[in-house]
């Protein structure tokens, strides 16, 4: 077998290194599964990278007390009337915790099924509607988004050179729409289709579609009325029917009036003397794509699972309403925005951010990669973060609003810190192929003996053509001398499958291949 292997070489010697609210449900749809894919598929296939500390998860629990303990004190802080938080580890809910009251006024503590506004949490399950309906060939993210709602013909372009508002403008906040329409952002009264579309005519974009990211709740609450038109079924059932019931989340609702009154959390905000006071909901109607689902603990929980469950890449059978590609697609930087690099005690901190469809996104030094949105609206605070390669999510609900917008998800992310302190919050690695051990011996072989038979499997054409025989010949031959012969190969760190640092021990020191 020829292996196409193309290896740097580093020697080193004896080291080693590290529309108006839905006042009752509608029948249910049939749920469709996922769109299948139809490529053909590499044979054998390789693993998924997996955790390799058998103890990981005993060792994240140990974080639990003090994760308790802070969000104790954050309740304490912030003055909340009620607090849910739950962390997801490999599909499951490992821990949570019920703060106060959802009708503090009748003394109802929070539950495990109450139901919480999520405010611009409901994006996410916008893009997913969206999403699916590609997949399904029902719409494309690049043709102008006019193709399927008409009324957008009706805005005015900054520039006539800018190009149309595509679907994918929209995911991304790069449409140049406003942050808001010509309407009151917290209506008391629902906003009826004809009524919100008709704010569009002669409606200004900001910048030309495209350039630069403006974020835009008039962008997604648009992608309600598309979904209407495009699925030929009300945006709110087919969220509810092809998106969350599949995911197993069956409590979920798009207006406050279709919450059973005691599962209803009662959003508050503070009062004139500072003490919490109960605000009504507000009732977006057809705008409420942007902003306007209710969703409990449990629900928020199960809706972070399944989306970490998007990874890694493998060829298990689709579980679930959308392909794990498609998800992890969703969950992929589209756009970068915000690029952050700040001095510190270790020595810098960088972290870069922007998003993906629907979702934002952002990588850093010590959470490698983080999945997350925020949620408010005028009584209702609430968080999903999640590390795609580490298995984990958080997701945290208030129903207090008088706190700023940034507090829960930057609690989530002393959470998150909190597990990392463990030491167990790891990636998922790859374990080195029988392909690339296999290579990394018969290049151990060759320090030992030169063969060219050998030679000619273990080097790929283009580094046979690239370096002459009798260079690679004497430097072989000058590693010999050094460390001697060398035996089995033990894999440091595998990037993929076939690629990675392979550490070979020999007679006088070691050799380091990667």
């Amino acid at each position: 077998m020829r292996y196409a292997t193309s290896l740097a070489l580093a020697l080193a010697c004896a080291c080693a290194r590290h529309p108006a609210d839905v006042e009752s449900p509608a029948p249910p749809q049939e749920p469709a599964a996922a769109v299948p894919m139809t490529q053909r598929v590499r044979d054998p296939v390789d693993p998924p990278p997996t955790f390799l500390d058998p103890r990981r998860r005993e060792r994240l629990a140990a974080a639990f007390p003090a994760i308790e303990d802070y969000l104790d004190r954050a309740v304490e802080r912030d003055h909340l009337v009620g607090l849910a938080a739950a962390i997801v580890i490999d599909g499951e809910v490992a821990w949570s915790k019920l703060w106060g009251h959802r009708d503090p006024a009748r003394g109802l503590p929070i539950e495990h099924d109450t139901l919480f506004g999520v405010g611009s949490i409901s994006k996410t399950v916008t893009a997913l509607a969206i999403l699916r309906l590609r997949d399904e060939g029902r719409l494309d993210l690049d043709r102008p988004a006019r193709t399927y709602l008409p009324e957008l013909a009706r805005i005015a372009y900054p520039t006539a050179d800018s190009p149309e508002i595509t679907l994918r403008h929209i995911l991304t906040h790069a449409s140049g729409l406003p942050r808001m329409g010509d309407f009151p952002e917290y209506p008391q009264e629902p906003l009826d289709r004809a009524a919100f579309l008709a704010t569009l005519e002669g409606l200004a974009l900001e910048r030309p579609p495209g350039e630069r990211r403006i974020y835009s709740n008039l962008g997604f609450q648009l992608l309600g009325p598309l979904i209407d038109d495009v699925a030929g079924v009300d945006h709110r059932i087919y969220t509810r029917d092809q998106i969350l019931r599949p995911m197993g989340i069956e409590g979920a609702a798009w207006s406050a009036d279709e919450v059973p009154v005691d599962r209803l959390a009662i959003g508050h905000e503070h009062g004139p003397d500072g003490t919490p006071r109960p605000r009504p909901p507000w009732r977006p109607g057809a705008t409420d794509a942007a902003g306007g689902l209710y969703l409990s603990l449990d629900d928020l929980a199960r809706y972070a699972a399944h989306n970490l469950d998007a990874w890694p890449a493998r060829s298990d059978p689709e579980t679930g309403p959308l392909r794990r590609s498609t998800l992890r697609e969703a969950h992929t930087l589209q756009r970068l925005t915000d690029l952050q690099f700040r001095p510190d005690a270790g020595g810098a901190s960088v972290q870069a951010s922007g998003n993906g469809l629907g979702f934002g996104v952002s990588a850093d030094c010590r959470h490698d990669y983080m999945v997350a949105h925020g949620g408010k609206t005028l009584n209702y605070r609430a968080a999903i973060l999640m590390l795609p390669t580490r298995g984990v999510g958080v997701v945290l609900l208030t129903n207090h609003s008088s706190i700023s917008s940034r507090v829960l998800p930057n609690d989530g992310r002393m959470v998150l810190d909190l597990l990392a302190d463990t030491g167990a919050l790891e990636a998922r690695q790859h374990r080195a192929s029988d392909d690339l051990l296999a290579a990394a011996a018969e290049l151990g072989a060759l320090v030992g003996r030169w063969d060219p038979e050998a030679y000619a499997r273990s080097f790929s054409d283009d580094y046979r053509d690239a370096n002459p025989l009798h260079r690679t010949e004497a430097t072989l031959e000058r590693w010999r001398g050094l460390v001697g012969a060398c035996g089995e190969p033990r894999a440091l760190e595998v990037q993929e499958p076939r690629a990675g640092a392979v550490e070979l021990r020999c007679e006088r020191g070691q050799l380091h291949l990667e």
